[in-house]
Formats: C-alpha cells, structure tokens, sequence
C-alpha cells in the first residue's frame, strides 16, 4: 500500500501543501481506484477495537458500499453514527479492502444504514457492510472472550464472530436455539482455512435470542476443571509439567512437552505463526485443537502447551492436540509503541524498517576533514553498529514484555487453563 500523508495530532490532518484535496466518490468508486489518493463521505458502522486493540480501524458505509478505514496514528477515533471526510489510498490488507486514510474529517452524524438482510451465504459483495441474518445457531465454538458461532440460514451455513471488544459474552448463544443478529461482514484471512466471511455483532445489541428447541450446549473448548491434567502433559500416564521455552531454543526440545507464549503474525491451514520476540515458530493445532483454528487471529496474544515436533519445510514447530491447552489473552492492549504489534501491509513500511535506517544516521558521521582518517571512520562505524545492535535488543525486551504482561493476566481469566500464571515467563526471557 503507496504511503499516505502524514497526520497531525488533531482530528483533522491538513493534506501536503500544493497538493489540491481530490473530489468526493462514492466508497463503490474508491474501491476501484488504487493508484491514487481518494475522498469518501461516509457513516462510521463499526468504531475502533471491534476488529482489533489498536484503535486505528473502523468500519464505514454510504449507499454504495462499505470499507475498512486505517485512521492515521494520531487521528481520534469518530464514534458510531458520525459522518465522517476520508482521503487516502485504497489497497488490501488481510485480503480484504482497505481505505489508509491521511486526513480524517468530522461531519456531524448521519443515518447509521439499515443493516441489509440477506437469507443466504455472505459473499464479496458484502464486504464490510452491515448486514442482518436470522438462523438457527448450529454450533458454539470458545476461546477466552472471543466465541464462533455456525448459524444455519436457510440452505447456507454462516459464520458469526463475538470479538472481545464487542464485549458479548460466549455464553450469549446457545445451540439449538434461534438466534438473529446484526453485524460488519469481514472477509476470510487470506491463508485461513475457512474462506467463509464471518459476520462481527458489535455489542450486546446486535445479538437476540429467541425460543426455538434447545440441546445439550456442549462446554466451552477452554474450561477444564481445577487441578485436572491435559493430554498434552501426560506421559505414560504420568503428569510431566510442560517447560517454559522460548521459541529460538525450539530446536533443543524436540520430543518435548513446553509452554510458549506470543503475538501471532500469519494463518495457516492447519495453525499459525507465533512470535514471541526471540525468534517466530509454527504452532500446529492437531484433533480436538483444531475446532479453534477459526478463532485465532493475526495479533492475538496466545499462549500454548504442545509437543514439539519437526516439520520438513519450516523448521520445529510445537504440536497442540488438547483444545485447553490453547489460551487467548483477549485483554491484549495496543502494542504501537515504537510499532505496531500486529503488522499490517499497510503498516510493515513505516515502522522497523525506519527504526533500524535511523540508528544508522549517527551525527558524528559527518567528520570534518580526512584527518580523521580510515581509524576514525571505522571507530564511528562500529560504534553505530553497536548501537543498532542494543536498540534491536532492547525492541525485543520491550515487545516480550508487554506480551509477557497481557499473557501474565490470563491467571486471572475464568477458564484459564493450568500453568498460565507462569506462562509468561517464556516470553520475557528473549537474549
């Protein structure tokens, strides 16, 4: 994604200097426009921390379509309800169209649009927009805070997600019953197993429940009983404690139960990428495990206990069968500072990379006269490379940290498993 202007703190961002400010489209027409800056007038549908914690993303919609908006750093977030002036760029990001805004403008409130309903599958075309179905809820899927649903809606199966900022609780659904709700259709991941969109209620509003026959709710995939031991830590009947291990020292443990703990970068089909500031490693979700791949996301903070084992084209990976060993820390706060936790396409540009050309840009660098000499320069070279080896360390120690601190409050979390209070410890350790 091309880089935006850059934002100001306030909530509105003036735009470059002799550069004039692009006309107003419909969101229909800025999704066709990718090489260049465009300006949207919209209704804010869904307000920031109900795709993530970062605060930079909502949801906006006119009467021609619905985008995701990148809000600059240091831009508030408009509340539900408020028109709002865009202009940035088009481009994707998670597979799914999204508008990097530059400047953000305030228009007073407009109508929120009438969530659209529709009986059958959710497709592209509804991308982003909000949407109402009314089925009957086929299934329930928990892991911490956040919940999957299957909702059966005439022929078609669709996919309801209960995110933690949404603040609804997993036990709001129940099986068998009939459930209507309304919600932001948000696209499949990319490399994410199912390619269903899923629908995002956005409060306890959105969701109603009505009569309909009721089965036997199965528990919840998190909860296991005080004291009780996984599969995963048992072996030959024995209870064998899992080790805290850092993901860099994986190699070391093959055949080994452990615990790892950190921030998830990509999906794959049958797991994901952990990185926990040492080094990234494959967590591979096996039987039982695998029900709640659909509910791990790219910037969750997860803390797993698995085997570790050997894959053939990417290194060791840790294997994890037991649906209680998987915990989500859903309290994950914004890790923006320096950069962003989760990185973004639209993101990965402005952040590392800057860092690291920075601490290369030593002021001494400029010595006055060749009397230094080739014994002076190569004094200024290393000294810089010394200093961009400690601000790399010290990034890292400051990224395991504040993963260790979210992860070190799922001792507090109803359900959480065995073993969390020390789950973080893993994750602090990082030279």
């Amino acid at each position: 994604l091309a880089a935006a202007p850059t934002a100001t703190p306030s909530a509105v961002s003036p735009r470059a200097s002799g550069r004039p400010a692009p006309s107003v489209v419909p969101i229909a027409t800025a999704l066709r426009t990718s090489d260049r800056d465009v300006a949207i007038e919209a209704v804010v549908t869904a307000g920031a921390g109900l795709l993530d914690s970062s605060g930079r993303r909502i949801v906006v919609q006119d009467a021609s379509g619905a985008i995701e908006i990148l809000l600059p750093k240091d831009a508030a977030a408009p509340t539900v309800g408020a028109r709002v002036r865009v202009i940035g760029r088009v481009g994707t990001a998670y597979g799914a169209p999204r508008l990097r805004g530059g400047s953000i403008q305030r228009k007073g409130s407009g109508s929120i649009p009438a969530p659209l309903r529709i009986q059958g599958p959710a497709t592209a075309s509804h991308a982003w927009r909000l949407i109402t179905v009314t089925g009957r809820v086929d299934s329930v899927r928990k892991l911490g805070e956040r919940w999957r649903a299957e909702l059966a809606v005439g022929a078609a199966t669709l996919v309801v997600v209960g995110q933690p900022g949404a603040k609804i609780p997993n036990t709001t659904l129940i099986e068998g019953r009939i459930a209507e709700v309304v919600g932001i259709v948000r696209p499949a991941y990319p490399t994410a197993s199912d390619k269903r969109p899923s629908i995002l209620p956005r409060s306890t509003a959105d969701v109603h429940v009505t009569g309909g026959a009721v089965t036997a709710s199965r528990a919840p995939a998190t909860s296991v009983s005080k004291g009780a031991v996984s599969p995963s830590t048992m072996v030959a009947g024995a209870a064998v404690p899992a080790v805290d291990a850092d993901l860099v020292d994986l190699a070391t443990l093959v055949g080994s139960t452990v615990r790892v703990g950190g921030l998830v970068l990509d999906l794959s089909t049958d797991g994901f990428t952990l990185d926990d500031g040492t080094a990234t490693g494959r967590i591979v979700l096996a039987g039982a495990a695998a029900d709640l791949l659909g509910l791990v996301e790219p910037g969750d903070a997860i803390n797993a206990i698995g085997r570790v084992g050997e894959l053939t084209d990417a290194g060791r990976s840790v294997v994890v069968d037991d649906p209680a060993d998987l915990v989500l820390a859903s309290a994950l706060g914004d890790l923006s500072e320096p950069g962003p936790a989760s990185p973004t396409p639209a993101d990965v540009a402005e952040t590392p990379a800057d860092a690291r050309i920075a601490a290369f840009a030593d002021p001494t660098g400029a010595v006055p006269g060749a009397g230094a000499g080739i014994a002076g320069l190569l004094a200024i070279g290393a000294a810089s490379l010394a200093v961009t080896i400690i601000r790399r360390r010290h990034g890292r120690r400051l990224l395991a940290a504040r993963v260790a601190t979210r992860l070190a409050r799922l001792h507090r979390m109803p359900g959480a498993t065995h073993g969390d209070r020390t789950a973080a410890q893993g994750s602090a350790s990082v030279d």
